[in-house]
């Protein structure tokens, strides 16, 4: 059987993103609202280190959708604790929908997630169609997130072709702010390489966007090095009517927050 340019890339790209889910799903975490009556879950986020603080950064959306709450929550790596975080979140400014918050040393060690580097954003690869992303996160659990349709707590991988803004009639310095991925239902897959049954993408806003190269790099289909993956965005928004994955690339609300100090105000609480 010949599989046909767009089938082998695929193909590719669901092979790094199960071969880097491991690594890529320590940076992510569930995130709850929390009132006198419940805890619900919102979404996710991730955790970020600037110089020697760290951070918790997620999609603003979450915190409005939560505006109930007397507190965020979020869930250790390791399911055992939760850390309120009752404190100021900060928001961008524009229509990029992320907002972050400081966290103290021992919340991070406590919740036992590694953290991304913002440094690390500022390396944007090529504004390219076709490249190989996944976003990772925690769905809510009313996903089937295994083969067998069982209920467990399992990070949701998502992978797919980017596209450009122009792909879906939007002007093309979009591409500059956001990141494009290609969702297509029948092809998603949890961490462990499973087929998930029915995948909704309804928890993964805030979780992380990486960019895994490109899939037809003759080096690695025939049987060289994977490429290393790369953070390129948060996951911010899902267009059912394009099947397209949104992801907001912070590099610039980062930016923003280091050259005007504002970090230190999101550790006075």
């Amino acid at each position: 059987m010949i599989l046909r340019p767009h089938e082998v890339a695929q193909a590719e790209i669901s092979k790094r993103a199960v071969a880097n889910a491991k690594a890529i799903g320590k940076h992510v975490l569930s995130i709850y609202g929390a009132t006198e009556k419940a805890v619900e879950h919102l979404g996710s986020g991730i955790v970020i280190s600037i110089g020697r603080r760290f951070y918790l950064m997620t999609a603003a959306h979450l915190l409005e959708s939560g505006r109930n709450a007397n507190a965020f929550a979020v869930l250790s790596q390791d399911f055992r604790n939760f850390v309120f975080l009752d404190r100021r979140f900060l928001k961008s400014a524009d229509d990029g929908d992320l907002a972050i918050a400081g966290l103290e040393d021992a919340e991070y060690l406590q919740l036992g997630a590694a953290a991304v580097r913002y440094e690390d954003f500022f390396h944007l690869p090529p504004l390219l169609k076709g490249r190989g992303l996944a976003s990772i996160g925690w769905p809510n659990t009313k996903n089937e997130i295994s083969q067998y349709k069982k209920l467990s707590p399992a990070a949701m991988l998502v992978s797919g072709p980017s596209v450009t803004a122009s792909d879906i009639g939007q002007a093309d310095e979009f591409d500059r702010k956001f990141v494009y991925q290609r969702y297509r239902p029948k092809e998603s897959i949890d961490e462990k390489g499973f087929g998930i049954n029915p995948p909704k993408l309804r928890g993964l806003s805030g979780g992380l966007t990486v960019d895994l190269g490109n899939p037809l790099d003759p080096q690695s289909l025939v049987g060289g090095e994977v490429p290393k993956w790369h953070p390129v965005g948060i996951l911010t928004e899902f267009d059912r009517h394009s099947k397209v994955i949104r992801s907001t690339r912070p590099h610039e609300f980062l930016r923003y927050c280091v050259e005007s100090e504002v970090f230190s105000s999101l550790h006075t609480y």
